[in-house]
């Protein structure tokens, strides 16, 4: 008999932590185009109003590469390199365009920033790799340090004039976003009184409204 405590227990074992932020229509939303393209409204993602739900500490997702296209009704052929993610439905329930942040995944990145402005790129930083300017290097943990989205300069430490241009490589937690085409929904369990089997969604990396 299938015991979904076995299904949890495996996803715990092998799975990630992840944050989970819910996805909601914003009132800017309009069904007749689907998401804001322009991005006219500052308070929304493409339309949609992100609201993120705690996870319990032991709650992890399952995630697995996907290495085939299929074609989803709104939204055509989706691309070679999303995941397949598995969750417990009573822990972690995904809807449409739900955005999971990825806690034990990090990737690289360069870029240059501004002084006085500091802001990366990316929305959830990981690490402050290095800092420069030119031939000019700064000290990370007695210039400057990591915030929650930039680059925090310390008092006492060297930094770069306001305004001038510096580089920073750091690395960042990746964002994927919930699609669904051909998703597998839980289903009862046999005998099993308000059991419920794995819920089975798309990931995709690239925001389906992003041209």
């Amino acid at each position: 008999m299938l015991n979904p405590e076995g299904f949890r227990q495996h996803i715990r074992r092998a799975g990630e932590r992840v944050r989970w932020f819910k996805a909601y229509p914003h009132t800017c939303y309009d069904p007749a185009t689907n998401y804001d393209h322009q991005r006219g409204c500052e308070d929304c993602e493409f339309g949609m109003y992100y609201q993120e739900h705690a996870l319990r500490s032991a709650v992890r997702v399952l995630l697995t590469e996907l290495k085939e296209r299929f074609l989803h009704p709104e939204f055509g052929v989706v691309k070679m390199g999303d995941l397949v993610c598995q969750t417990m439905p009573d822990e972690l329930r995904l809807g449409l365009l739900d955005k999971l942040v990825l806690q034990e995944r990090s990737l690289l990145k360069r870029e240059r920033l501004t002084k006085g402005v500091d802001t990366f790129s990316e929305p959830y930083p990981a690490e402050l790799v290095s800092v420069t300017a030119g031939a000019t290097v700064y000290r990370v943990g007695t210039d400057c340090r990591l915030g929650p989205t930039a680059v925090t300069w310390m008092a006492g430490g060297n930094a770069p004039a306001t305004n001038a241009l510096y580089a920073v490589e750091f690395l960042y937690h990746p964002v994927f976003w919930c699609i669904l085409g051909d998703e597998k929904p839980p289903r009862p369990l046999p005998l099993c009184t308000g059991g419920l089997t794995p819920q089975r969604v798309y990931l995709v990396r690239k925001h389906p409204g992003e041209a």
